[in-house]
């Protein structure tokens, strides 16, 4: 079947038998139990860039195809082809015989947008603990993947927990029940590190929603926000720090046509700063990260509040989320 004329799903057996396996597919992974298995953190980050290249490239070879068309023009003709940019990731799972994360969620939005109400208690973001595509493209339905003898597993609640001298027998005997997971040997919740006295965060987590109009067409934004300090059970930061100060901005669009909401492609841009800090009082410097402008329905930029090994106690007075449909010149600002 051609990709131009591969459908958007409506439910996640509609995507596995609307879609056929390839032979030479380039990002091939080992899969045990159900679950993606790689041998070590440089085997993931290998599989990542290669997915992140064709997500990319199938893309940006769309956007070149329809050069000088209106977004309106573009998504009208979406609608019509079912052109899906999420293809790659579904090529993903597909292709290494799997289920994945990203599916599951996929389709408990399309589900959540059925509904019209943009309901934040039941908005499925709230399972989104990465943020990312890509690396929820690795985990399967079942919130799983193994790096090394670390099970990784993102619980029914959204928080994620790490099971060390895990194997491939590990897999089943695990549950996504955190009242499980934590009677589990060797199970430790990736919580965050306690509020600082001195008031700098630790923890943001927010979504906002944001509507508006533009070409005479309904339209909205769903962005969040996020930075997770991660501590271990004592409250200190543990020794992969670098990893655990990220801080994440993310947007998607949606239009709405014949009374209904879906995803839309349009021109947007993502910006992503934090006021850093060491002693929670003066700011150190302000940290700007920014991706864009991108023609997409769903865009995100990861920061990090410091990339120096001698210096890991930096931490952020305030985050501020700045998102932006170009194409309607409308900015939705969220600031914590």
């Amino acid at each position: 079947m051609p990709k131009e004329h591969l459908v958007n799903k409506h439910s996640y057996l509609t995507t596995i038998n609307s879609l056929v396996k390839d032979g030479s597919y380039p990002c091939k992974v080992n899969i045990c139990n159900g679950v993606v298995q790689f041998v070590d953190t440089p085997a993931y980050e290998d599989v990542y860039a290669c997915l992140e290249a064709e997500y990319e490239t199938w893309n940006d070879d769309f956007d070149a195809a329809h050069m000088g068309m209106s977004d309106d023009q573009i998504q009208d003709e979406i609608d019509i082809t079912g052109w899906d940019e999420n293809y790659e990731l579904h090529q993903f799972y597909i292709n290494n015989s799997f289920s994945s994360y990203f599916a599951y969620l996929d389709v408990l939005e399309n589900n959540w947008l059925l509904n019209g109400n943009w309901n934040p208690t039941t908005d499925p973001e709230l399972l989104d603990y990465f943020d990312d595509d890509i690396t929820n493209s690795f985990f399967n339905s079942n919130g799983m993947l193994l790096i090394g003898t670390t099970l990784l597993v993102i619980d029914n609640k959204g928080e994620l927990w790490t099971i060390s001298n895990a194997n491939c027998n590990t897999i089943l005997s695990t549950s996504q029940d955190p009242a499980l997971l934590q009677n589990t040997p060797n199970a430790t919740l990736q919580k965050s590190k306690p509020p600082h006295p001195n008031g700098c965060l630790t923890e943001v987590r927010e979504i906002g929603y944001h509507p508006y109009s533009c070409n005479s067409k309904d339209r909205f934004f769903k962005a969040k926000i996020k930075y997770v300090l991660n501590a271990d059970e004592s409250g200190s930061i543990p020794l992969d720090w670098k990893y655990s100060q990220k801080f994440k901005g993310k947007v998607t669009a949606y239009r709405k046509k014949n009374n209904k909401w879906k995803r839309a492609r349009t021109i947007l841009f993502v910006k992503v700063e934090i006021a850093r800090t060491y002693d929670c009082q003066d700011i150190e410097s302000i940290l700007p990260d920014e991706n864009g402008p991108k023609q997409r329905s769903k865009l995100k930029k990861i920061g990090y509040a410091s990339n120096n090994v001698l210096t890991p106690y930096f931490l952020p007075l305030s985050f501020k989320g700045t998102f932006i449909d170009m194409t309607c010149n409308e900015v939705f600002v969220m600031t914590k």
